[in-house]
Order: C-alpha cells, then sequence, then structure tokens
C-alpha cells in the first residue's frame, strides 16, 4: 500500500520570514484594492461590507499567523510608523472587537422584556460598529495602508538582496 508521506521542508528563518512578507504585501493591496473600491458606491451596506473586509485585511499580518514549523509570525509593531499607531490600534481593536470576533464588552448586549399583553418576550439590543465614524476616515485609513505597504516592499527588498538567503524550492 502507497501512502502520502508529508514533510515540512527546512525553511530557514529568513526565508519564512520572507515569505511571510510577501503574503502581507499581499494583504495591504487587498486593503488598499478594497478601499478604492469604495469609492465607486454610495449604498452604505455596501461602503460597510467593504470597509470591514478592508480592516480584516489590513490587520491580517497583524496577527498571529501560524509557521510551517513551530511557532507564530507577525509584523512587528516597529514597521508602523510611530505617528500612525494610534490609528493603528485603532484598526486591530475594531478588527478584534466588532469584525473578526463577537465582542461582549465592545457590542455591550442589553436584554429588555417586550410585554404587549403576551407573555413577555426579551429583545435584544446591542452596538454596532461605528461604521459611518470610518467612512469619513477613509482616507485616512489608505495612507496608513499605502505606508504599511511600502514598508514592507522595502523589507522584502532588503531581505532579497541578502546575500545569505536563498529560497527553498516548494
Amino acid at each position: 500500500m502507497n501512502r502520502l508521506v508529508s514533510s515540512t521542508p527546512a525553511y530557514s528563518s529568513l526565508d519564512i520570514d520572507y515569505r511571510f512578507f510577501r503574503l502581507y504585501e499581499h494583504d495591504f493591496a487587498e486593503a488598499r484594492e478594497t478601499l478604492k473600491m469604495m469609492g465607486r458606491y454610495r449604498r452604505h451596506d455596501v461602503l460597510f461590507a467593504l470597509l470591514r473586509d478592508a480592516v480584516v485585511a489590513y490587520a491580517r499580518p497583524f496577527s498571529v499567523n501560524k509557521k510551517p514549523t513551530k511557532g507564530r509570525h507577525e509584523l512587528p509593531l516597529r514597521f508602523v510608523p510611530r505617528v500612525r499607531r494610534s490609528l493603528h490600534r485603532e484598526l486591530i481593536a475594531l478588527r478584534m472587537t466588532m469584525f473578526a470576533h463577537t465582542d461582549f464588552i465592545a457590542r455591550s448586549p442589553r436584554v429588555t422584556l417586550w410585554d404587549n399583553g403576551e407573555p413577555p418576550r426579551p429583545i435584544l439590543s446591542f452596538s454596532n460598529p461605528p461604521y459611518e465614524a470610518w467612512l469619513r476616515r477613509r482616507s485616512e485609513v489608505a495612507s496608513l495602508v499605502a505606508e504599511m505597504e511600502g514598508a514592507v516592499k522595502d523589507e522584502i527588498a532588503r531581505i532579497e538582496e541578502t546575500a545569505l538567503w536563498r529560497p527553498v524550492a516548494t
């Protein structure tokens, strides 16, 4: 009986970094293109979905990503310009509490009993993401995305120029 044997290539640390930076480059390009696409629409339901997609794509490099070997990889905060770190933290928090997770504290769910003469029924109300406010900040977010995309491309070029780096063909 023939069986496929799965093996992990022997990646160097630099090769893993290179591959992740190339993936991060795509994440930022996706965020950039999604933000750009928002200019073609007026309906808020469409704009809100595109905004959510752009924020999730932006945040992906900063989430804890699984390596092919043991451990995790994420884009270090040092790549975020100091003057943009406040905006960066806001976007990551938005992703973590409202867009990619159901955070109890951020959503602040409240139950009210609705009594219309029948047995009372529980009604749930909760906070939604501040979409309108973020739509007004779209150009600010787009500028940060462009800066991050540039920083990642610079790091890719630096790794490619490193004489010790040779990719593992997979």
